[in-house]
């Protein structure tokens, strides 16, 4: 962690005991003050969503990074997982990035996951922000708009070719399969 010398002075002490042996005993003592270094406080470190399909998203809520101490502190932030979303993946602080989710393909259920802050350097880092999220409802259909050719993007496949399906609510990954 980084600090900055704002004051460094060395000197030397002599203690003397009248009849004592090995007195007097000199020895150095070195005085040196320095900034704080940086430390990362992130509030809140839990985060509870409730989502019901057909509903309009719950309102996204802005977490608070900042540094209690000295120096400038950059962090940047992952999510553990695909449906947590971030504002922002880096920064300075003081700075309060949104935290939500993206329901799409997510079967109603309870889902966990956290969101990592990571300021190198600083005291009190990592900061994991738990996330939360029920849903609730009957998950959206899909619809398949379209089927092609992957390799000329044109109507009609032949047997052993790779198709392309287009549509909405298909999937969040993406697969390949091998014959």
């Amino acid at each position: 962690e980084f600090r900055r010398v704002l004051f460094r002075s060395t000197s030397t002490v002599t203690i003397t005991a009248a009849g004592a042996t090995n007195s007097p005993i000199t020895f150095s003592v070195a005085l040196v003050v320095t900034t704080p270094g940086a430390v990362l406080v992130v509030s809140p470190l839990a985060l509870n969503f409730h989502y019901t399909y057909g509903s309009p998203l719950p309102p996204s809520p802005a977490v608070s990074i900042s540094n209690s101490g000295g120096g400038t502190l950059n962090w940047t932030a992952a999510a553990s997982d695909y449906w947590i979303v971030l504002s922002a993946a880096s920064g300075t602080a003081p700075f309060g990035p949104v935290v939500g989710f993206n329901p799409a393909n997510l079967a109603p259920g309870s889902y966990a996951g956290s969101y990592q802050i990571t300021a190198a350097g600083a005291s009190g880092s990592p900061a994991t922000i738990a996330v939360t999220l029920v849903v609730d409802g009957a998950q959206p259909s899909p619809v398949i708009t379209a089927v092609g050719n992957a390799g000329s993007f044109q109507p009609g496949v032949a047997s052993g070719t790779w198709i392309s399906i287009f549509g909405s609510n298909l999937s969040t990954t993406t697969y390949s399969w091998k014959s």
